[in-house]
């Protein structure tokens, strides 16, 4: 089987679906200056990142899952993946990207389900996230 730049992309972003747990961000062509800072930023919160191509991830979001955050893809994609323990309030200090959203556990959460969110605790975020999904259902149903 022959290695292409395409074949690498495709399996690299499948490997980020795959984890149990990563974050979507959305950000813009940097500079090589600016670059190095914010890859230095990223080795200080800890953070271990893909650059997930606009074509390809849009392609594997439709083929997988995933398919209602395929909306969120309309322009340059990094998935980030912490490497140690961290509070998901380093996650928004981030300032030259714009959180799209997190994946736990085979469930997807917008932004705005988790401003409410302050540590990586497995028990308490699942519970905050779980209580999101109930008032979500009872709102749908009172409709």
């Amino acid at each position: 089987m022959e290695f292409s730049s395409k074949y690498y992309k495709v399996f690299k972003t499948k490997a980020y679906l795959k984890n149990d747990f990563f974050v979507f961000y959305s950000g813009v062509h940097k500079n090589s200056t600016e670059w190095l800072k914010t890859e230095q930023e990223f080795k200080k919160l800890k953070l271990a990142y893909y650059k997930g191509f606009n074509k390809t991830t849009k392609l594997l979001l439709n083929k997988s899952i995933y398919k209602t955050a395929d909306f969120l893809i309309g322009s340059l994609t990094f998935f980030f993946k912490p490497t140690q323990f961290f509070t998901i309030k380093s996650l928004f200090q981030l300032d030259l990207f714009i959180l799209l959203g997190i994946k736990t556990n085979k469930n997807f959460f917008s932004s705005e389900q988790i401003k409410q969110v302050y540590s990586s605790d497995y028990q308490e975020s699942v519970l905050l996230l779980y209580q999101f999904k109930v008032i979500g259902t009872k709102i749908y149903f009172k409709k």
